[in-house]
């Protein structure tokens, strides 16, 4: 989630992505970023210091340790299925609220490859010439006979995947803020929180703060993922992606 790229027409919520802006305000497709999907606005320092978990280091491909799981391939993110679009988005079996001064990616299969059905909203956070920075928020599902296993396991290798792949290509470090089993909409669900450091010379951005919640919502084949990327340091964004975890429904 950590490299430059050019944008042309990315859909897909929840990562941190460096991306070489095309034109306007769309983000793009990218050939290379420094997060895994696009999201436009940018983001605080977070209100909580990270946890113990470990940090990384890059090996200039992406991700932490290049260890990129076999599931990060296997979904098929463009499919339609229960998918709602407008001031309510749905899907994998989950809905939420539009998040104000964001807007609806249209091709989101770049960033999403391990899930199906997924649909995202991104804001830009920052630009410089044609290098940008986008926040994203994001709505999908797991398919369960990709072995992705438990919500809190599935939810690890969701960030895996997010972190060793080309978007994150200038990642400097990984470190858990929260992980937690929790309830959503009263189906059981994991959400981690992981900060994401990268070295972007051309922005200010220093990196990204993770969500990722992974919900038992009651289908015996699919679970419900949720991704919200902001970049650290906008303390507003953070509280925003905070609240918006609350209206998280199951549908």
């Amino acid at each position: 989630m950590g490299a430059v790229v050019a944008v042309v027409a990315i859909a897909v919520a929840s990562f941190l992505v460096v991306r070489g802006l095309t034109g306007g305000d769309d983000p793009g497709t990218a050939g290379g970023a420094t997060t895994g999907s696009p999201s436009d606005e940018p983001t605080d320092e977070p209100t909580d210091e990270p946890t113990d978990g470990e940090s990384g280091g890059t090996d200039g491909e992406g991700g932490t340790d290049g260890a990129r799981p076999a599931q990060c391939d296997r979904g098929q993110p463009t499919i339609d299925g229960n998918q709602r679009r407008g001031p309510t988005l749905s899907g994998g079996g989950l809905s939420m609220p539009t998040v104000d001064g964001y807007r609806l990616i249209d091709t989101v299969g770049a960033q999403f490859t391990f899930a199906d059905g997924a649909v995202a909203t991104v804001s830009v956070v920052e630009r410089s010439g044609d290098v940008g920075w986008v926040s994203e928020y994001a709505l999908g599902g797991l398919n369960r006979a990709n072995e992705f296993g438990s919500p809190e396991a599935a939810a690890r290798t969701v960030l895996d995947c997010i972190e060793n792949s080309d978007f994150y290509s200038t990642i400097t470090g990984s470190s858990e803020v929260d992980a937690v089993d929790t309830t959503i909409d009263g189906a059981d669900a994991f959400v981690l929180t992981q900060q994401i450091d990268v070295d972007e010379p051309e922005l200010s951005v220093t990196g990204d703060i993770a969500q990722i919640a992974v919900v038992d919502t009651g289908d015996e084949e699919t679970y419900g993922l949720y991704v919200a990327i902001v970049p650290l340091g906008d303390r507003d964004r953070l509280q925003q992606q905070a609240t918006q975890l609350m209206s998280l429904e199951v549908d």
